[in-house]
């Protein structure tokens, strides 16, 4: 992310693009994710967040293009990962993973064929992620769900509106913040704008001397 906060890790649909290839998987979001990351709860702690869309069956041995929606790849699509397919019970076991186009071309121990990848079209892949485990590999970085239903004050305390949204247009992230009135606005995720975030006290902190809530209203 631009300013001094790094790219929020978000979107697990962490969305930008494919990222360079690792030994497991030629890589990689919320939006960004890319949309919003899934908010879906799992147990022991975990949390489901959305990483790929599966699109075209290519060849005949069941493998399929991806669009990928995680700043992370080289830790969602490792050979034998185990991942959900949305709003379904099936799970399915990565058998490889390569570049294709810029996406991924993926393959399933459980998708032996052609016909088989042709009635995953259009299906949404999740992976489960320890929160607290992946929280530690950045203390400054946040996932879109972590963000979203904040409240957001100002310095002194006051409420300002609520976290509803987070884009990812390319040089920074936004929040996309819904004041009391109703009407939204986009805030800048950097350090200056956003000097503290606090997901267990349900808050974050704006510091807005610009104005940037009233933009376009007058007098704030």
């Amino acid at each position: 992310m631009a300013g001094s906060r790094p790219t929020i890790p978000h979107r697990d649909d962490e969305s930008a693009g494919p990222a360079p290839p690792t030994a497991a998987v030629p890589d990689r979001p919320p939006l960004p994710d890319g949309a919003p990351a899934r908010r879906d709860t799992a147990p022991g702690g975990t949390v489901r967040l959305i990483v790929a869309r599966l699109g075209r069956p290519h060849g005949i041995r069941g493998e399929i293009s991806a669009e990928v929606r995680t700043d992370v790849p080289e830790r969602r699509f490792v050979i034998g990962a185990r991942l959900h397919v949305s709003g379904s019970p099936r799970v399915l076991t990565l058998s490889g993973a390569r570049r294709h186009q810029g996406g991924l071309l993926l393959g399933f121990e459980e998708v032996p064929d052609r016909t088989a990848a042709q009635d995953l079209r259009g299906a949404l892949l999740e992976a489960e992620i320890d929160q607290e485990a992946e929280s530690g590999l950045d203390p400054d970085a946040w996932y879109d769900h972590q963000l979203i239903g904040l409240g957001v004050v100002a310095p002194d305390g006051t409420l300002l509106g609520e976290v509803v949204a987070v884009e990812h247009p390319g040089a920074q992230d936004l929040l996309v913040v819904r004041r009391p009135d109703g009407v939204r606005r986009l805030v800048p995720f950097v350090t200056a704008v956003v000097p503290a975030v606090d997901p267990h006290a349900g808050r974050l902190v704006l510091d807005d001397p610009g104005g940037l809530l009233h933009d376009g209203d007058g007098p704030p």
